[in-house]
């Protein structure tokens, strides 16, 4: 439980923080009070009360368990719609030292936006608080597609269905993507599509409406407008009579997402970019009248469409264009443009897969011939709910799940073509036109006879041949094009594999190495990053093995 006399100490100590009043603990152990805050000469001070929560100085759920308030401040930067000042303090493990931070963040604001009057370069998107609706949640993910919408415009939004989650609550959580935009406020406008990869998509699309502001939809700069006939200051006349129509047609109600139909609302944000927040409309009690105008001094009436007081139903709405979407983490482009092969999709093939994609790799095709089975699962990214049936069947599905930008395809028979052309002089050039498509092909099939012919083709695209021993005791990578004599030669002169020790199926007279996901995965993570950094120039290209002694992991160049 919070100290009061420690907190009280502690603001005591500073020479611009002056108590007002006494401060006092609840039953709970919450302390709250009051303070003044010096900002300027010849300015007033600041007021703030405080209300410090049991925990303190822990965080609880992610959120500070302080809270300076101040009902004046809602126009300024970092201020919550709860009047408090938005924190994100560093941890300190005892309340002095905890409040000493908390209490100089406090002055470092007043000093830079209420007393300087600065703004962050750095564009916060809206407050929006997501709540249920009908006890279910909804969301929506968008990219930017190739089209500048004209402040005023309207029309179909088309969006495709993703997985329904749980909320910590258990209610359902309804996720859409957003496929196409298409305008009915120019006749015969084009669809402007998504700039997901067409794998995401399915049949029997959703339906809904768009409105394009001039202004975002914001109260005090910061948060989003909560009462509907906030609306009819942002939508023009026809925009609002489009709203009224669309909803009452019964092609619109009839794929209603459980009596709501989604209006989205887009606004361009500082940068230029188009962002969108999306209404759920109820259907059967839409908040909307229409109201007879008459024209003064003559006869002719019009109506208009308009909103009516009442409570807006905000759903999650989310930019996952390419840029935000690996923006926490990505290879660079001059990987993730490039057109990539991956021979083989076992332990080590699924994980570089998987790595690609999840680092933004944007085109691959998958080409292995060999069946999942569940023995296979425990040491590689397959999983045990799809049962048996073809690798790269599965792996597509694993890779459409990890990223909608990618375009994977898939080769059941190209081991075949390419050991057929070797011994088919006729055929060679056929197959060095398939495999010359590609930039890079990563070989993980550790099948001697695919690496000899690889090499036999001298193909233009290059190879990276990935194999692992018994154990996973060493990971060995080879560039085209010295491939095969520098793998036979780790592998019969310079490392000492145990061919003894190995895994034997039942029922099967084809044994395979021993090695957990662990073990094999540390080796592959530590690889690609190297295989990276050498195919974009950080490194000098060279063949290595990877290995690990008592000092860690190293890479051992030959």
């Amino acid at each position: 439980m919070a100290d009061i006399n420690i907190i009280k100490d502690t603001i005591q100590e500073l020479p611009y923080i002056h108590l007002v009043g006494e401060l006092s603990q609840d039953d709970n152990g919450n302390i709250t009070g009051s303070f003044n805050i010096d900002t300027k000469e010849g300015l007033p001070q600041l007021e703030w009360r405080v209300r410090i929560e049991s925990v303190y100085p822990y965080k609880v759920n992610g959120h500070e368990s302080i809270h300076f308030f101040n009902d004046t401040l809602i126009d300024y930067p970092h201020i919550m719609e709860g009047n408090f000042l938005c924190l994100h303090s560093s941890f300190y493990p005892n309340e002095r030292l905890q409040l000493l931070s908390d209490l100089s963040q406090v002055k470092e604001w007043v000093s830079k936006y209420y007393v300087n009057g600065q703004r962050d370069e750095h564009y916060e998107h809206l407050v929006v608080n997501n709540e249920p609706i009908n006890k279910a949640y909804y969301s929506f993910l968008f990219t930017n597609v190739n089209y500048n919408f004209p402040s005023g415009d309207y029309g179909r939004v088309t969006f495709f269905n993703l997985y329904t989650e749980k909320s910590k609550e258990m209610y359902p959580i309804y996720n859409y993507g957003v496929f196409s935009f298409k305008s009915d406020n120019t006749v015969h406008s084009k669809e402007h599509k998504c700039l997901w990869e067409s794998n995401v998509y399915q049949k029997n699309p959703y339906h809904g409406i768009y409105c394009k502001l001039e202004q975002q939809p914001a109260i005090h700069g910061n948060f989003i407008i909560k009462d509907y006939c906030q609306l009819n200051n942002l939508l023009d006349s026809p925009q609002l009579k489009y709203i009224y129509t669309a909803i009452r047609n019964a092609g619109y109600i009839n794929q209603t997402y459980s009596g709501y139909l989604p209006l989205m609302l887009g606004y361009n944000i500082p940068s230029g970019e188009l962002h969108w927040q999306t209404i759920m409309l109820p259907v059967d009690e839409l908040p909307m009248k229409g109201e007879k105008i008459k024209v003064v001094g003559t006869k002719i009436n019009y109506w208009i469409s308009k909103f009516i007081n009442g409570h807006i139903l905000w759903a999650s709405t989310v930019n996952c264009d390419y840029k935000y979407y690996f923006g926490r983490g990505a290879y660079p482009k001059s990987i993730t443009s490039k057109n990539i092969l991956l021979l083989g999709v076992g332990a080590i093939g699924s994980m570089v897969a998987t790595t690609l994609v999840r680092c933004g790799a944007r085109k691959i095709t998958l080409a292995d011939f060999d069946d999942k089975q569940p023995e296979n699962i425990c040491r590689s990214e397959y999983a045990f709910m799809t049962g048996v049936g073809p690798k790269i069947h599965e792996m597509l599905n694993i890779l459409s799940t990890i990223s909608p930008y990618v375009e994977c395809r898939l080769n059941h028979d190209l081991d075949m073509i390419i050991k057929y052309a070797v011994t088919n002089k006729k055929k060679i050039k056929d197959v060095q036109s398939i495999l010359n498509e590609f930039d890079y092909i990563f070989d993980c099939t550790t099948d001697n006879s695919l690496m000899y012919c690889l090499e036999e083709l001298n193909i233009k695209a290059r190879i990276i041949n990935i194999s692992i021993t018994n154990h996973a005791k060493e990971l060995v990578c080879a560039f085209s094009p010295n491939i095969r004599n520098y793998v036979e030669t780790m592998y019969t002169k310079i490392l000492n594999n145990d061919t003894i020790d190995l895994f034997y199926p039942t029922g099967c007279w084809n044994p395979t190495f021993k090695a957990s996901y662990n073990d094999i995965a540390t080796m592959v993570q530590f690889s690609m990053k190297h295989i990276v950094k050498m195919l974009t120039g950080e490194e000098n290209i060279t063949n290595f093995y990877v290995s690990e002694d008592s000092n860690g992991i190293i890479i051992n160049r030959l």
